[in-house]
């Protein structure tokens, strides 16, 4: 069998989106363990990537220029393009 035209573009969707999301879990992998190789440590009780977390994340300054900057890149990376569109004026590091 083959699939027509708008099956076909359904299984694209379908593969876009679980790509999507492997890059965002590599994306939260990499800001996590930046994090961890800083020393930075959440707060008890803050569960990782729930919004206490990622306002604690805006939050952290290094005084390391490239620290900062990688900080402010991964940060942009491990959260969804919704969510950076909705949190942008609360979240510091989404801008």
């Amino acid at each position: 069998m083959v699939p027509d035209e708008g099956s076909e573009a359904l299984r694209d969707l379908v593969r876009a989106r679980e790509a999507a999301k492997q890059d965002q879990t590599r994306a939260r992998h990499r800001l996590s363990k930046f994090l961890l190789r800083s020393g930075q440590r959440p707060p008890i009780g803050v569960k990782p990537w729930t919004r206490p977390y990622l306002i604690w994340v805006a939050q952290l300054r290094f005084t390391q220029i490239a620290q900062e900057s990688t900080r402010v890149r991964q940060g942009r990376g491990a959260i969804p393009p919704y969510c950076r569109n909705q949190w942008r004026k609360r979240l510091p590091i989404l801008t």
